[in-house]
């Protein structure tokens, strides 16, 4: 007997090898209820050599497989296969979805065009090579700011600002000014105290903070 289709599932993994043992269930031995497993079997992939795929099989999973001979020892796994226990998730005929173990998914409906990237931790992206942009929606807003220089530049006119405030604070509020020569209450201290009265003025600018500024939920 020649090669064969086999179906099976895996029982083992060496992760770093890319490699499984399959347990095929419906080929017993003649030891009643001992399924056969195989030798530790290559898996086929999109790319190994320049590129890296990198996605291996669960404990447990359903596969398809071309082996050698009814021993079922030696042979390839060729891919992963649906069935009445694991099924598609969020299946349509135009939707390539993936999704992991943890519920992140990646998304893109080929009808309306969305893509949606739903993941439960971190997202890292790099652009590592010198010269490289990170572009979202073409960049025409150009870059995020670098929260601690825009914040000290705030603080800095923040800072000019309540100390004129507490400067005109001082002459409104404080001792009367007489007008040079008839000694009647100042003109320009009565106009700016009138000036000022009812508006927030009087109170200091409150300085910015880092979280007034800074979006925490995208980073650079």
């Amino acid at each position: 007997m020649g090669a064969f289709l086999a179906y099976g599932f895996v029982s083992n993994i060496d992760a770093e090898k890319g490699l499984v043992r399959v347990e095929f269930k419906e080929y017993a031995t003649a030891d009643a209820g001992k399924n056969l497993v195989s030798d530790w079997l290559q898996v086929s992939v999109p790319k190994s050599l320049n590129d890296k795929h990198t996605f291996p099989y669960d404990i447990g999973e359903h596969v398809w497989c071309m082996m050698e001979d009814e021993n079922c020892e030696n042979g390839i796994v060729g891919g992963a296969l649906y069935n009445t226990v694991d099924l598609p998730d969020g299946a349509g005929e135009d939707i390539y979805r993936i999704k992991f173990k943890d519920g992140s998914f990646i998304e893109l409906n080929r009808s309306t065009g969305n893509y949606t990237i739903d993941v439960k931790g971190d997202v890292n992206i790099n652009a590592q090579s010198t010269g490289k942009k990170i572009i979202f929606n073409g960049g025409s807003n150009d870059g995020l700011v670098i929260v601690d220089n825009t914040k000290t530049k705030f603080n800095n006119v923040e800072n000019d600002i309540n100390d004129l405030k507490s400067i005109l604070m001082t002459i409104v509020g404080g001792a009367p000014i007489s007008e040079p020569g008839s000694g009647a209450p100042s003109a320009f201290q009565a106009a700016l105290a009138a000036a000022l009265s009812g508006g927030s003025y009087y109170s200091l600018l409150t300085l910015t903070t880092k979280p007034d500024i800074e979006n925490p939920d995208v980073t650079h």
